[in-house]
């Protein structure tokens, strides 16, 4: 059975948000890098982008 786009979307967005955390739990108050976070995701910078305007909307949808 195929996925739909809306379910490839979430699964997407789930994985960003998953690597925006484990990144940014690994490098400490810094924050990380939106390739470094884009690259655990396995999505480029631009989907990351398209998903999230910004690093500050990015981690407004982070649990923490």
């Amino acid at each position: 059975m195929r996925k739909s786009p809306h379910n490839r979307a979430d699964q997407t967005r789930d994985r960003i948000l998953h690597a925006a955390i484990r990144e940014s739990a690994s490098t400490a108050s810094a924050g990380a890098r939106t390739g470094a976070i884009a690259s655990v995701a396995r999505v480029n910078k631009a989907l990351l982008y398209y998903y999230f305007r910004d690093k500050e909307a990015l981690y407004g949808r982070c649990p923490w």
